[in-house]
């Protein structure tokens, strides 16, 4: 009985955290940026892009979900960390989600 409630207890916290928002960790380097072979045209649309992707929030209708959206904002971030576009799209998902302290990609 006591493993029933314990996979219970499990399996609804595993619901509640994957619905959650996780802000990626910018301080972990994922990849060198520098050794992209990409052109500077290449790496602004794919930075524009992955910015679309982690914009795409829709509380009723959360289209895209919050592993995909913290992981395009972990790269876009990572491609131009000083956007001011990558900036206001990371607040306000940590604004108006509810976060999670893990750190993901």
């Amino acid at each position: 009985m006591k493993i029933l409630l314990a996979s219970i207890f499990l399996l609804l916290t595993g619901v509640i955290l994957a619905e959650n928002y996780r802000p990626p960790n910018m301080e972990k380097e994922l990849f060198k940026v520098k050794k992209l072979a990409i052109t500077e045209i290449g790496k602004t649309s794919l930075f524009a892009g992955l910015l679309s992707v982690a914009r795409d929030f829709d509380e009723e209708e959360n289209e895209v979900n919050f592993e995909l959206r913290s992981n395009s904002l972990a790269i876009s971030g990572r491609l131009e960390p000083k956007s001011e576009n990558f900036k206001d799209v990371h607040d306000d998902l940590k604004q108006r989600s509810r976060t999670v302290k893990q750190n993901a990609a």
